[in-house]
């Protein structure tokens, strides 16, 4: 396995820890946008069954986008820890190379792309054809 010199682990740290930040700024930003959940009134539910409707599907989204930062999260973390680690860099499955230009496009990468591709051929995997 080529190793990662330390100025490219540096690197990706540095562009991980920047990804985290605005991962949370995006989470604070939703929260102040969907408001205080302490100060959900009654007076504030819409009467009308559309605006209803409408709100419960805003809040839908931001449930999903919260969702979302928060597996964006988790991955960066988990990436940090196999810096910290010494592991960054290497495929959790077959224990060889991710590579530079993969990790360059998903820094959080786990699998080299022969195991990713072989992940998503498997049966019930995300976007494998079932029977």
């Amino acid at each position: 396995m080529k190793a990662l010199s330390k100025e490219q682990l540096a690197g990706f740290e540095s562009r991980l820890q920047q990804d985290r930040k605005a991962a949370l700024e995006s989470v604070q930003e939703e929260i102040r946008q969907t408001g205080d959940p302490d100060d959900a009134s009654l007076e504030k539910v819409p009467n009308d069954t559309g605006d209803r409707s409408e709100m419960d599907r805003e809040t839908d989204t931001t449930i999903t986008m919260a969702q979302r930062h928060a597996v964006e999260l988790e991955e960066i973390d988990a990436a940090l820890g196999r810096i910290a680690e010494g592991t960054y860099g290497e495929c959790e499955e077959c224990g060889g190379d991710i590579g530079t230009a993969r990790l360059e496009v998903q820094p959080t990468a786990r699998l080299c792309i022969e195991c990713q591709e072989k992940l998503e051929q498997r049966p019930g995997a995300p976007g494998h054809p079932t029977m």
